[in-house]
């Protein structure tokens, strides 16, 4: 009952018909820029909400009146060449309790690390609830723009440093990833990176000679297209559950250790009594 009383997710709207929507992401080191444009030309201007709150915790049911709260952050609202855009722009540890993050997947999370400067983006793999709870929309695109270093995503497509994915009702079981690399690391470590690129380039040599042989056979490669499947919480278990592994051994180490030191002392008050 609360998922259907909650309407003002990502589209916010009350009635959706043969409508279109993106949602478009910038990520640099600290912030997350969401914009989100809608696109439905059979509904009124006025059924589209003032005031979104960008928080999942701040959830606006449908009988709340449409008005500012004290306390809470909202969307900035702006209609432009017959589309409605809102945005807002998150502090990038704060973005995972977005109601975009929270409410249209049944996880996700956008993780980064000062250690390695490493930061990923991922979803789960049972793909996207929007086109469940809206019937009327025929199409979701998610664009996520950088200038960060991008080391892997499993995109439809890339055009520049924009990485995309589409969903439709008949193509929304499928999950996002994307992992990136910022350039204060990348400073940092010119001796890591440079091998990186040699072998990227190396893959790249690779991927130009098959692309030339399957367009040789009539296959059209349109854009970038990754192959890429990736796992995103089976992937954090894992990393866990090694983890965990080597403080097991550590502490049976240290449980011998402490056997060994024992049996020691015993010996030793042995000899004590004897003498």
């Amino acid at each position: 009952m609360r998922i259907k009383k909650i309407i003002l997710i990502v589209l916010l709207l009350i009635i959706l018909t043969g409508c279109t929507a993106k949602v478009n992401l910038e990520i640099s080191d600290n912030v997350v820029y969401e914009e989100i444009v809608i696109d439905d030309q059979t509904t009124s201007r006025d059924n589209f909400r003032e005031y979104i709150p960008v928080y999942d915790e701040n959830n606006i049911v449908d009988a709340a009146p449409d008005e500012k709260r004290e306390g809470v952050a909202y969307y900035k609202k702006n209609i432009k060449d017959d589309k409605i855009y809102y945005s807002y722009a998150f502090n990038l540890k704060k973005y995972n309790d977005s109601k975009t993050m929270k409410n249209f997947f049944s996880s996700s999370a956008i993780v980064s690390s000062e250690r390695t400067g490493l930061m990923e983006l991922y979803t789960s793999n049972d793909g996207i609830f929007a086109f469940d709870l809206y019937p009327g929309l025929s199409y979701l695109e998610i664009n996520i723009n950088t200038n960060l270093e991008v080391e892997e995503s499993n995109a439809d497509s890339v055009k520049g440093h924009t990485y995309t994915w589409v969903f439709t009702p008949s193509n929304k079981n499928k999950n996002i990833y994307i992992r990136m690399r910022n350039y204060i690391y990348k400073q940092k470590h010119p001796n890591e990176y440079k091998e990186k690129e040699q072998n990227k380039k190396n893959n790249e040599d690779g991927t130009n000679n098959s692309t030339t042989d399957s367009n040789n056979i009539g296959v059209n490669n349109e854009g970038i297209k990754a192959d890429i499947r990736y796992k995103g919480k089976n992937v954090q278990l894992e990393k866990f559950e090694e983890s965990q592994k080597s403080v097991n051994i550590f502490l049976i180490i240290l449980g011998v250790i402490g056997v060994i030191i024992i049996l020691l002392f015993i010996g030793m008050e042995s000899k004590k009594k004897n003498r």
